[in-house]
């Protein structure tokens, strides 16, 4: 990746399909998992943040 935007879009598409799979655990039911994802959905949207800063 070569430019700080292709970084930053790297984490938010990863985010939102991290993002889709934590609703789709949380319909079925899966509380827990669906919390972990949602925890790593943060943390990418986070990364996006600080490289769309740098």
């Amino acid at each position: 990746m070569s430019s700080e935007s292709t970084v930053s879009d790297y984490w938010i598409k990863s985010a939102r399909m991290d993002l889709q799979t934590a609703r789709n655990l949380l319909a079925c039911g899966e509380f827990s998992w669906s919390l972990f994802i949602g925890h790593l959905v943060l943390e990418k949207m986070l990364k996006a943040c600080y490289a769309a800063r740098i």
